[in-house]
């Protein structure tokens, strides 16, 4: 990707200053070749800025790939790369190879020379892989959160978000050192700004509290059982408040 910015930068400006080149043909000599000179700068200016922006997505330490023995693996779905993309230092990259690191809650992705690097985690707004899109949330005096990325399932007035983590564990098996990760979800009801734990029917009822005896009637006709997926109850009891309150 970054060959294909910088080839179509480099002719970008060749057009540019070759057009110009034929328009100032009939001027003065003097002002055609300042013309051209101020007009030259410019455009590398301008594609310096591109590239340096570009290669922001680079600025990051080495990483080394976790190597699975037992198909275990801290990565968020796969332990391979998807490709996805990602908005750093306020800017978006799209098409890149991403891996998400749960057990240390950080993004790799490839440098130019293709070794996995951990990005700045404060650098990442958020970033989009396997259909699913993470935003970086921080604590505030409202909220004690946990600073780090959360899986944003439902983004209306009222909002719910995972936060997803992967615990790294060892057994011994007849002498032998097992390793694997434990996998654990936490979901969060943010309302009027402020986040909620939520995980059974009752805690997220209790939230919407304006509109329970509406909410409990949804719920029971609706068979919306907590227990079989309790992130698309939670996900379909607040879209449904969400469309009370339009």
């Amino acid at each position: 990707m970054m060959r294909r910015i910088r080839f179509v930068a480099i002719v970008i400006i060749l057009i540019q200053w070759c057009g110009m080149s034929s328009t100032c043909l009939s001027q003065d000599t003097h002002t055609d070749t300042s013309f051209l000179a101020l007009s030259k700068k410019k455009q590398i200016s301008l594609y310096t800025t591109a590239i340096e922006y570009q290669s922001r997505l680079y600025n990051g330490s080495d990483y080394i790939v976790y190597q699975s023995h037992y198909e275990e693996h801290p990565y968020f779905k796969i332990d391979d790369w998807a490709t996805g993309s990602i908005v750093y230092w306020n800017e978006l990259y799209e098409n890149v190879p991403i891996l998400y690191d749960l057990s240390t809650d950080q993004v790799i992705t490839e440098n130019r020379g293709g070794h996995p690097i951990k990005l700045v985690a404060e650098k990442v707004q958020s970033f989009t892989v396997s259909e699913h899109t993470f935003v970086r949330l921080t604590r505030d005096g409202n909220n004690k959160i946990n600073d780090g990325f959360y899986d944003r399932l439902y983004d209306g007035n009222v909002k719910v978000y995972a936060r997803l983590m992967k615990l790294y564990r060892e057994t011994l098996n007849n002498k032998e050192v097992i390793p694997s990760y434990t996998e654990g979800i936490r979901y969060y009801v943010v309302k009027d700004g402020i986040f909620h734990t939520v995980k059974t029917k009752k805690s997220v009822l209790q939230i919407l509290v304006d509109r329970k005896q509406e909410m409990k009637t949804f719920v029971r006709k609706n068979r919306i059982r907590f227990k079989n997926n309790r992130e698309v109850a939670i996900v379909r009891v607040i879209e449904y408040y969400d469309s009370l309150k339009q």
